[in-house]
């Protein structure tokens, strides 16, 4: 999640902000670099557990002090054409019905407010070539899954009408992410088209089918309005 909130980061300047709500599935450990860049804001998680009361108060202690809710975003009650923009980082893929926040989020936002979402793209190359193994298709922690197409379709019929994404790397970037990327995807596919018998062979290390292949360059940020 760490990339992007960094990515939000960097393009919440380029956007007309004064008042923001940032909105986290449970927790609020990244919120402090929000601090100085977004003075009038407003922090929720999705849903009131535990963990997030621990770290709503953790970052209350790091310096965030002002507007940290604990509390459900649908049911929150907010004021419509409140806020300019609303900030939802992996929060969509872990929800089984994801239409409320879309509608609850324009209805929030003035006329000329942002939506920024992150999640997974399931219609990445990397994604498809990962096939049943790819690492975002862990249920029940992740219910929703969208591509381009299928986010902007749902962002539409909740009211947005202007869409900008890019796809995004989450987690680190380095030589050894890639290579132990590729490993996944060939072995990946050397169980599909052989059969599970080739993972005897002597260069597979591990000797089992039950893996997932990690991520790489498989998630999405989207800006909404």
């Amino acid at each position: 999640m760490f990339v992007h909130w960094n990515l939000g980061l960097r393009l919440l300047p380029l956007l007309p902000v004064g008042n923001a709500i940032f909105c986290s599935n449970f927790s609020n450990r990244h919120l402090p670099i929000f601090t100085n860049t977004m003075p009038n804001q407003a922090n929720i998680t999705s849903r009131a557990w535990p963990r997030a009361q621990r770290n709503t108060r953790r970052s209350e202690r790091a310096g965030v002090r002002r507007g940290l809710i604990v509390h459900e975003f649908v049911a929150a009650g907010f004021p419509a054409q409140s806020f300019d923009v609303v900030c939802s980082f992996d929060v969509i893929d872990h929800l089984p019905n994801t239409m409320p926040i879309f509608q609850e989020a324009r209805r929030i936002l003035r006329p000329r407010g942002w939506l920024l979402l992150g999640t997974g793209d399931s219609g990445a190359f990397t994604a498809r070539l990962a096939g049943s193994r790819w690492t975002y298709l862990c249920f029940p922690e992740h219910l929703s899954f969208f591509n381009f197409c299928s986010l902007r379709k749902g962002l539409v019929k909740a009211g947005f009408s202007r869409f900008k994404f890019e796809r995004i790397h989450h987690g680190e970037r380095s030589r050894s992410v890639a290579i132990g990327w590729m490993r996944g995807v060939g072995k990946h596919w050397a169980v599909e088209l052989f059969g599970e018998n080739i993972i005897r062979l002597r260069f597979f290390r591990q000797k089992t089918t039950e893996f997932f292949v990690p991520y790489f360059f498989d998630h999405m940020i989207c800006m909404a309005q």
